[in-house]
């Protein structure tokens, strides 16, 4: 069951009741990240550290999409488009077209937007998160189920999923937790200096927990009204192994020119770190150039220029 918005709010609730309680935390095994230092660049390979999945998005007629992957199951795949025309396409896991479903509309078995969507397999169901009033469930033919309201809109917090646990993060706090199976909450990142005294504020959030490496992101409360341009942000990574934090870039090897994949979206799954659509334009104007390797290669000398969009999932190794 993926229900990971409501295990969210469980699990939030936990750490704000058991901030209290200083027993519960553990201060011996954490990083301390000064979020206004410079830090030295760092250049990694992805498939050195994370395995990658490609599926390719059958291009049937009625299935032609922009490629927005919204949830992922382990046989369904939900993807939108980037315009809100409310079209949700149901794909295998592999990219086989199923079906198109849209109940956009106003009334109240239909939703006037999708914000995300959340994948409960076991039950055959979707949560439609249609910020900020409600929750829609629909099962996976499209049938209204049932309408749940949100009981605070104002909450914003991030979770992380890794490895069986969950990191825990608000904008406010100084402190990441860590939250475990048995209850346990301990510190996982403090930063430094205090987001209470930092002008403009810096806020830090971790976006992919492996074995070895903390990535996060710092965003920089500043926006340039006359130049339309702010909310710097960057890019750091903490390496356990060389105890030492790193600006850093990440680049696909399935690519010779070393194309550079982003890390700062938003994470899939425990399984799932990040998910990433590639243009069929790119890709077969790679092929054409003999700047792709790989199982990449062999998707792209399959597509035209017309394809949809090929998903590339980016997936924790699996523990030996």
């Amino acid at each position: 069951m993926r229900r990971a918005e409501l295990f969210s709010i469980i699990i939030l609730s936990a750490v704000i009741a058991g901030c209290g309680g200083g027993s519960r935390h553990s201060t011996t095994d954490f990083i301390t990240v000064d979020v206004t230092a410079g830090y030295p660049q760092k250049d990694l390979i992805l498939q050195d550290f994370m395995d990658v999945e490609y599926i390719p998005l059958a291009s049937a007629e009625g299935f032609i999409n922009q490629g927005v992957v919204k949830a992922i199951g382990d046989d369904i795949l939900l993807v939108t488009n980037r315009i809100m025309d409310g079209d949700i396409f149901v794909f295998t896991r592999t990219g086989k077209g199923v079906r198109k479903i849209n109940r956009l509309g106003r009334s109240g078995e239909e939703y006037s937007q999708i914000t995300e969507i959340v994948l409960d397999e076991d039950n055959n169901e979707m949560f439609i998160i249609d910020y900020p009033a409600r929750k829609v469930v629909y099962d996976l033919y499209g049938n209204f189920k049932r309408s749940l309201r949100f009981t605070d809109t104002a909450r914003f917090y991030l979770t992380l999923p890794y490895d069986g646990d969950w990191v825990l993060t608000r904008p406010s706090s100084d402190t990441v937790y860590s939250f475990h199976p048995d209850g346990k909450i301990t510190y996982l990142i403090v930063r430094t200096p205090s987001i209470h005294t930092t002008d403009p504020e810096v806020f830090l959030f971790p976006t992919v927990i492996t074995e070895r490496y903390y990535f996060m992101q710092t965003i920089k409360k500043e926006f340039d009204l006359e130049k339309m341009k702010g909310f710097p942000t960057t890019d750091l990574v903490y390496d356990k192994q060389e105890e030492a934090i790193f600006r850093f870039t990440v680049c696909n090897d399935d690519f010779l020119s070393k194309k550079q994949v982003a890390f700062g979206t938003k994470p899939v799954s425990h399984e799932i770190a990040k998910c990433q659509s590639l243009e069929a334009l790119d890709l077969v104007d790679a092929y054409e150039k003999g700047e792709l390797k790989g199982p990449l290669k062999d998707i792209a000398a399959r597509l035209d220029k017309e394809s949809n969009p090929v998903i590339m999932l980016i997936k924790h190794k699996e523990t030996k």
